[in-house]
């Protein structure tokens, strides 16, 4: 069984356990604030350690509902998405290491969250079946709340955020549901993404990204009042995995249906008004690469 992949997710799991312990004793605050840094850090090495391991499907519980086949939830760390991977626990790292030599001691809050994001975030890129993308999804969108309360950002954006990524949780649990009652498997490597199915998946995965004009849903970094909440950023790698496995899934092929063809377009004169408003030339770059 390979053991990188497993290790990197329960790594900030064990993480996210001890520093609910350490809260309960006080001689141990002094020691909290390297908790948060070595779970990320651990994480990191096992994710290094992934492409070194034979690609196996890894059982992570036998629970087994009867809505998704008889599907469990598990693990294929495939190559397509070890990037991703690597990448988002890079960010990671650098947000706990920011926050370890900038704040004596580091919001407890804030570590909780980038814990569980880290570790549902990886879960989702390497769930090897749309059930374990869906736990993974639900686990994240409450660490990403529970981080964007405690960076002091408004009610209405968290609330906003929520919504746009709950939207995205039940148009990927809609996707299954409709590969479910077509006969088609859940599992990635034998699905069947033509159709309806994948086009809710799509839109899932869409709908994670924050693309115009969803991007009110992601939080502004002017209004964050503490140090490492980047992390809170890094929502829209799981829509970037969606994308990708759903491309594996089609052999190399990307099925666009109609309607994105008028998303794009309406991204594309979107953006290019907000560019065209921004004051100052600075402030209309982001709005232009669209």
């Amino acid at each position: 069984m390979p053991f990188a992949p497993v290790f990197s997710v329960v790594a900030p799991f064990a993480a996210l356990f001890i520093l609910l312990v350490a809260a309960c004793f006080p001689y141990l605050r002094p020691y909290r604030r390297f908790i948060l840094p070595a779970g990320v850090g651990l994480s990191l090495i096992g994710v290094l350690f992934v492409p070194l391991e034979p690609l196996r499907e890894v059982i992570l519980a036998p629970w087994r509902p009867s809505a998704f086949f008889g599907a469990s939830p598990a693990l294929l760390a495939g190559p397509e998405v070890w990037p991703l991977a690597l990448a988002f626990s890079c960010a990671m790292a650098g947000s706990a290491l920011v926050q370890l030599g900038r704040v004596a001691e580091p919001h407890f809050s804030l570590g909780l969250s980038v814990l569980g994001m880290l570790a549902a975030g990886l879960t989702g890129l390497w769930g090897e079946n749309l059930l374990t993308v869906l736990i993974a999804w639900a686990g994240f969108d409450l660490a990403w709340g529970l981080g964007m309360a405690t960076a002091g950002l408004p009610a209405g954006r968290v609330a906003l955020g929520m919504g746009v990524n709950g939207l995205a949780t039940v148009a990927l649990w809609a996707g299954a549901l409709v590969l479910e009652g077509g006969g088609g498997g859940l599992s990635w490597r034998l699905m069947e993404t033509a159709g309806l199915g994948g086009d809710l998946l799509l839109m899932a995965g869409l709908l994670r990204l924050g693309l115009y004009p969803l991007h009110l849903a992601l939080p502004a970094e002017e209004r964050w009042n503490l140090p490492g909440a980047a992390a809170l950023l890094l929502g829209p790698v799981l829509g970037w995995g969606l994308l990708v496995r759903l491309i594996v899934a089609g052999d190399g092929t990307f099925v666009v249906a109609g309607w994105l063809e008028g998303a794009a377009a309406a991204t594309f004169v979107g953006g290019g008004l907000l560019a065209w408003t921004r004051t100052g030339p600075g402030r209309g770059w982001p709005w232009a690469s669209l």
